[in-house]
């Protein structure tokens, strides 16, 4: 959940991007929805592990987000970018589970390969409107909107699931709910 704000501050650091008032109060408040998805009452070691992995994850999506955004800029066209992106990352990818599977795995099954293929696809297209987001928009508030998606996941797991709905994932629901309303003003 700190990614939308770290990617706010490099964006204006790097990219020179400055936020309205309004628009930076909504990134503190959906950042502050998503990490109180991870309040626990519980003070375990585990739990104190589990909140550091959280914390360099963030600092991985925020500095991956930056680089995207500032790439999708420069490229001239977002999906130049992404096609790019996609093949040098691609290739190796195809190359090493080859290795690792065996030729006949990956590209002997019909149904494998399809799915992947249509994997990639889907794949391809969610991050190309993300990368061309960030192209036209701060980079601070796209990283925030995609990070909405831990609620969603919260929403899904409590009324698809029927996991049940928490104190805190409600609170969290309705902080992102407001940032991004907050977001939408600025």
């Amino acid at each position: 959940g700190v990614a939308p704000a770290l990617v706010s501050i490099t964006g204006f650091a790097v990219a020179g991007e400055v936020l309205s008032g309004v628009s930076a109060l909504g990134i503190c408040v959906i950042t502050a929805g998503i990490v109180s998805l991870s309040l626990n009452s519980g003070k375990s070691r585990d739990v104190q592990r589990g909140v550091g992995y959280a914390l360099a994850t963030g600092l991985a999506i925020a500095g991956y987000s930056v680089v995207d955004g500032i790439g999708g800029r420069v490229a001239g066209t977002p999906l130049s970018y992404i096609g790019w992106l996609f093949l040098l990352h691609g290739i190796p990818l195809t190359a090493i589970t080859c290795w690792r599977r065996g030729l006949p795995v990956v590209f002997g099954n019909r149904r494998v390969a399809l799915t992947g293929i249509g994997g990639a696809a889907l794949s391809m297209l969610a991050y190309g409107i993300v990368i061309d987001a960030m192209s036209r928009a701060p980079l601070g508030p796209v990283s925030a909107l995609r990070e909405t998606s831990v609620v969603f996941g919260a929403l899904i797991s409590a009324f698809a699931l029927k996991e049940g709905l928490g104190r805190i994932a409600a609170i969290a629901a309705l902080l992102v709910s407001g940032g991004v309303i907050l977001l939408r003003l600025g």
